[in-house]
């Protein structure tokens, strides 16, 4: 994005489906956008949206729940125990996960992002995928031998997730960047 955007003047906008966005004040809006809102500053803006999504599910999400309550465990049934939060989910225990370094990457590629301090977890089995950037901890880490190109490695590293800090702890294969790991939660 130009500075020119990144400074200028923006407009909430949302979309048949009840989703917001922002969108620079002076660029025509893509179709099935409209404004809503008056024009503000980048953070006025994403202010307004705070205040004005408060449920993220689609408005054809919502409508087809509206019309099928056993969808939703109504009717007769009791209503499902909440789902728990992403931090609960991934420290609950091991799962799979893959690093996203870039298309194409080899074990040099991963060597940079950790002289860089950061890498691109991913989580392929929660809902949508959960990629997080990691802040990796090399003193916790077990790298092996620098100039191996293949075997298994242990990697740590810190995050916060829904304002939570917590630790992500993985084993990963260096050829296919694939592996295991959780989240633990650290304490304050």
């Amino acid at each position: 994005m130009s500075s020119e955007c990144s400074e200028g003047r923006f407009t909430p906008v949302v979309n048949d489906e009840g989703q917001y966005s922002i969108w620079p004040e002076v660029s025509e809006l893509p179709p099935g956008w409209k404004r809503e809102g008056a024009p503000a500053s980048r953070a006025a803006c994403l202010d307004y949206i705070r205040t004005h999504w408060t449920d993220m599910r689609p408005v054809s999400v919502r409508r087809s729940l509206d019309e099928h309550p056993a969808q939703r465990g109504g009717g007769d049934r009791a209503a499902p125990a909440p789902s728990p939060d992403l931090v609960d989910r991934l420290s609950a225990g091991e799962r799979p996960l893959r690093l996203r370094i870039r298309e194409g990457s080899s074990v040099s590629d991963l060597r940079t992002c950790l002289e860089r301090g950061w890498l691109r977890v991913e989580f392929p089995e929660t809902r949508g995928g959960t990629e997080l950037d990691v802040e990796v901890d090399l003193s916790a880490c077990r790298l092996g031998d620098p100039g191996a190109s293949d075997g298994r490695i242990h990697l740590e590293g810190r995050l916060t997730l829904d304002s939570v800090p917590v630790r992500c702890v993985a084993e990963v294969d260096r050829v296919t960047l694939t592996g295991s790991g959780r989240l633990v939660r650290e304490s304050l």
